[in-house]
């Protein structure tokens, strides 16, 4: 598991289970805390008690970094919290493969520029509206793209634009056509 895994179970798993984070040399756990751990299995005590040896093992940045996504996810509404955790539930059911490429995604994700996020956002919505047959015969025409050459590929993206340009154009001569028809 990556660092980054690590974190957010890390952060999530102390989150959940000690009420509100508060350091060890400001004040004693709160009742919170303690009725948490008692109703606690042993097998979870002693997978906690790991997680708190790894927390103390990180640099004071990592906690600290920890610490405000626990202050940020605390102030979440309770059905996005639970978002959360149900989506943090089925990552842990995938495959090390799959949890990779999901990594990888966000990490591309991240790099986007705003535009290019946008732009993403609003081809996902459109993929969201289609039918499954529309989706299906969009997945098989992506995995016959992905067989291409990267030449054979820009050569096709090149004239699909060229095509749609030729297209807009006419619908623009049609428009200013009827126009002027109208204007008759």
């Amino acid at each position: 598991m990556t660092l980054f895994g690590r974190s957010v179970t890390l952060f999530l798993l102390i989150g959940l289970c000690f009420g509100p984070w508060r350091p060890a040399y400001a004040q004693e756990p709160g009742p919170s805390a303690l009725e948490a751990w008692k109703k606690m299995t042993p097998a979870q005590r002693e997978a906690m008690r790991k997680r708190w040896e790894a927390f103390k093992k990180l640099s004071p940045a990592e906690q600290a970094r920890l610490r405000e996504q626990l202050r940020k996810f605390r102030a979440l509404p309770r059905t996005e919290q639970e978002r959360l955790r149900k989506n943090q539930a089925l990552f842990r059911t995938l495959s090390p493969e799959e949890q990779a490429h999901i990594r990888q995604n966000y990490k591309r994700f991240r790099k986007m520029t705003p535009e290019q996020r946008t732009r993403l956002r609003q081809a996902w919505l459109r993929f969201r509206k289609m039918t499954p047959e529309q989706r299906e015969k969009m997945r098989r025409t992506w995995l016959r793209f992905r067989k291409l050459s990267p030449e054979k590929r820009k050569m096709l993206l090149k004239q699909r634009r060229l095509m749609m340009q030729k297209r807009l154009r006419r619908k623009m001569l049609r428009r200013r056509l009827m126009r002027k028809l109208r204007r008759r």
